[in-house]
């Protein structure tokens, strides 16, 4: 017969007619059930359940010393049949009493239901606590007991217990249900400290790769930009000797074609910027418009020597004044109006200059009458190095990186480039920007890029003492003609040890220095930072062919006034260096 162990019922009591009363109450035959339905009946009435329906399920073991008890309940537990109920007897000699039985029994079962059943008030309540222990699990029964006392309790306290070990049951699944989530919000932990520990490692990979990418894009520069201003600040000399109309015309291929390489460094090393986020972008305000005219200013003669027109219009009411990029709009403008120079034969280009102030836009449009593009061709127009097709490219040159790149940049100012075109009939390129208006009249002054060469019979630095510090030779005896030519008396050092060592001795007899940013040992840099940390007042230029850092504010935090990129143009050169003389005299009036 199957009992559940809260009717598992332990009796140890030294007199065997009590044994024989409990096994009565606990154990009733099958044929005399009726005292046990007469008790349950008074208590619970008559509808309630018969006594041995309740009873008959109940397991009892007799012990007759406290310490035959503690052995049975023992074996029961070794079992797995352990007791949920136990009545003791106060006072069983000759072995140990009932505190001392109940107290044994605890420590084997700590579970364990007790009654503890006397017929003597020799051990007071507080002297049972102070015995055992304030505890749920001790009642008091006061012999002589009746029948139901004794049904109560089994069932009650039977009943206790079973949802006693439902609840340590229910709270073990919960243990280890919160120790299976614990574990795996360890392994979960564990698995984002390895993953975060991998990006972190992947960050660090990526700024090293950044640092490696920034530096050599800063040497590629410096050495492709550096021999330009060579070739074409010589091939500039060379024309303004006028030897021959020979050697003008060579002198003219041999400008033409620096420019040419010159533009296509630019747009690799541009597209490189672009392609590693990396490309400076700087909001200020300007005119939209004024870039505008200066485009066609520069690229107008180019238009006109293939027989072409060439205007630049803007709408009626156009902003003066916005705020975007005004170094890479320009870019862009050229970029377009350059190649729909380059792709028209007959006609003209148009530069087209509209706003919409409901849709907070303004739009450049380049229009021209030249080869058209096909549904084909437009489709992949604006990926790197492409081009309509082989045929154009080889008819008309180029890499195919201007339309990419002047892409790129129309997004990272915010705005769109489309195309409307068909072949044989011409081309409209449209860029949209964000109409963001710039306050009146803060337009800052653009250099212009059609600046013609100063006339050298004006000599406008006449007078003036430069000191010119670049390792590179060539570059150096170039910087020092332009200036000679203006009327410039040149000194020059080849490295920045040697001009940091001329700088600091012949202050007095200086006016202005020419410093390249770029040099082995001691750059400009540190040349500049020591020199204003010393006290050295005058005006410093700096020479930089660093395209891809955008150096001007670490030239300015450096100490020098202004910055001039490589190639040196030689009326830039000329104005910045007459600026800031004239700047420096105004200073010591």
């Amino acid at each position: 017969m199957s009992t559940d162990a809260g009717r598992r019922v332990l009796v140890i009591d030294d007199t065997q007619a009590i044994h024989a009363d409990y096994k009565k109450i606990l154990e009733p035959s099958a044929t005399a059930p009726v005292e046990l339905d007469t008790l349950a009946s008074a208590l619970f009435g008559a509808a309630s359940v018969p006594a041995p329906s309740v009873t008959s399920s109940v397991a009892l073991a007799c012990a007759q010393q406290g310490e035959e008890g503690v052995d049975l309940c023992k074996r029961a537990l070794q079992r797995g049949e352990r007791f949920g109920l136990a009545f003791v007897d106060m006072r069983m000699p000759p072995g140990w009493d009932g505190l001392r039985t109940i107290a044994e029994l605890w420590k084997i079962d700590p579970a364990l239901e007790v009654v503890l059943c006397s017929a003597y008030s020799d051990h007071p309540y507080e002297e049972i606590v102070r015995e055992l222990g304030a505890t749920d699990r001790l009642l008091i029964l006061k012999k002589p007991f009746d029948s139901i006392e004794i049904v109560q309790l089994v069932k009650s306290l039977g009943a206790k217990w079973d949802l006693e070990r439902e609840r340590e049951a229910h709270i073990q699944n919960l243990s280890r249900e919160v120790a299976e989530r614990t574990r795996e919000l360890s392994e979960r932990v564990k698995e984002l400290a390895s993953t975060n520990t991998k990006l972190g490692e992947a960050v660090r990979a990526t700024e090293v790769a950044s640092r490696a990418r920034d530096e050599f894009l800063t040497v590629v520069t410096h050495e492709l930009r550096t021999p330009l201003t060579a070739i074409l600040g010589y091939a500039e000399l060379i024309a303004d000797a006028h030897a021959s109309p020979e050697i003008d015309e060579h002198a003219r291929i041999l400008r033409t074609n620096g420019e040419h390489l010159l533009t296509l460094i630019n747009d690799v090393l541009d597209l490189s910027r672009i392609e590693a986020g990396a490309m400076p972008i700087e909001m200020l305000p300007c005119s939209p418009r004024a870039i505008a005219e200066d485009v066609g200013a520069l690229l107008g003669p180019r238009a006109r020597a293939k027989g072409l027109d060439f205007a630049v219009r803007a709408q009626s009411g156009f902003p003066e004044c916005i705020v975007t990029d005004p170094t890479r709009l320009r870019q862009i403008l050229i970029n377009l109006a350059g190649n729909a120079i380059k792709f028209t034969e007959q006609g003209g280009v148009e530069l087209a200059l509209g706003f919409d102030e409901r849709a907070g836009t303004i739009a450049a449009a380049v229009r021209d009458t030249g080869i058209g593009l096909s549904a084909e061709q437009r489709a992949r127009l604006f990926q790197p190095f492409t081009q309509a097709d082989a045929t154009t490219a080889r008819r008309f040159g180029g890499t195919g990186l201007g339309l990419s790149i002047t892409h790129r940049l129309a997004e990272l100012l915010g705005g769109t480039i489309d195309v409307e075109s068909e072949l044989g009939r011409g081309s409209t390129f449209r860029v949209e920007l964000p109409l963001s208006r710039g306050a009146p009249g803060v337009a800052p002054a653009l250099p212009t890029l059609s600046a013609s060469v100063p006339d050298p019979s004006k000599r406008p630095l006449e007078g003036a003492r430069v000191l010119v510090v670049d390792d590179a030779r060539d570059v150096q005896k170039l910087v020092r003609t332009f200036l000679e030519r203006a009327g410039a008396t040149v000194e020059v050092a080849l490295d920045g040890v040697a001009g940091l060592a001329a700088a600091r001795a012949g202050e007095a007899n200086i006016d202005l220095l020419l410093l390249d940013m770029m040099m082995p040992g001691l750059d400009g840099y540190d040349v500049a930072r020591k020199l204003r940390a010393e006290g050295f007042r005058r005006p410093i230029v700096a020479m930089t062919a660093h395209a891809t850092r955008g150096d001007l504010p670490e030239c300015l935090e450096a100490g020098c006034d202004v910055s001039i990129g490589k190639p040196v143009d030689r009326a830039r050169l000329i104005e910045r260096c007459v600026e800031l003389l004239a700047r420096a005299a105004a200073k010591r009036a």
